[in-house]
């Protein structure tokens, strides 16, 4: 009698459906991974675009597009920008080496709140005819008039002229709430998605403050408006940082 064969299609079935069922995991796994990211980009976008618009760096920008050009006021401005984003990301991940991402996310909640305290402070400390244009572009040249009183009857060469753009807006933006927001960013989320978010948040500031050089001369917009976003801005902000503590393993 012929010894009857086990069939090798029941082996196999198995094996197959449990690389497919690894290979659909894993594309899932990747697109939530993809997703998470790009919402760590969307939101460092949104918090440094916040924290900059009509800031003082912005105005030193805009100054500095009107006294030597709009190009090297771009490349300076970007430069010394990136710069900060960079020094950022190193404190921030230095810092979340020692705690907890828990910790980390609660501590940014209470960082972003205490901004949208001074902002509601600031908002209700200010009168309704205070024009946002105007009392920053006076801070901004104040900051600058060191660099007006060195320049020669001639005007500075381009590589004067982009050295004196990189110190004014990197001294501009030291010690800036977009500065302590950054450090915040990097110290509770991926250090990448962060740094991707707040440089191209920067580049389109810095851009739209060149191209507005010649436009807001002559423009008027209510501070307490601006104040009013930001702080509203930076208490959903904090509540969203709350959310990522929550969710976030106890370890």
């Amino acid at each position: 009698e012929a010894t009857p064969t086990t069939p090798t299609r029941s082996m196999e079935t198995p094996t197959t459906q449990t690389k497919a069922v690894v290979k659909r995991t894993g594309l899932k796994l990747s697109v939530i991974n993809l997703a998470s990211q790009m919402d760590v980009v969307v939101r460092s976008f949104c918090v440094v675009g916040v924290a900059e618009i009509f800031d003082k760096t912005w105005f030193v920008a805009l100054i500095c597009a009107l006294s030597y050009g709009k190009k090297i006021s771009f490349i300076g401005g970007s430069l010394a920008l990136a710069l900060h984003v960079f020094l950022a990301a190193g404190l921030g991940v230095t810092i979340s080496q020692f705690f907890s991402i828990r910790t980390l996310c609660f501590s940014t909640a209470a960082i972003f709140f205490l901004l949208a305290m001074a902002y509601t402070w600031e908002f209700f400390s200010s009168e309704v005819s205070d024009d946002v244009i105007a009392e920053r572009s006076n801070e901004a040249q104040e900051s600058m008039k060191g660099d007006k009183d060195k320049e020669g009857k001639g005007g500075p060469c381009w590589r004067d002229a982009l050295g004196r753009v990189f110190m004014a807006v990197f001294v501009a933006e030291w010690g800036d709430r977009t500065q302590v927001a950054m450090i915040t960013l990097h110290s509770s989320a991926p250090w990448l998605p962060v740094c991707l978010g707040s440089l191209v948040a920067f580049l389109l500031l810095t851009f739209s403050a060149v191209v507005a050089a010649t436009l807001v001369q002559h423009a008027k917009l209510s501070e307490r408006f601006v104040l009013g976003v930001s702080a509203l801005s930076f208490f959903v902000f904090s509540a969203l940082a709350v959310r990522d503590g929550y969710m976030a393993p106890m370890v």
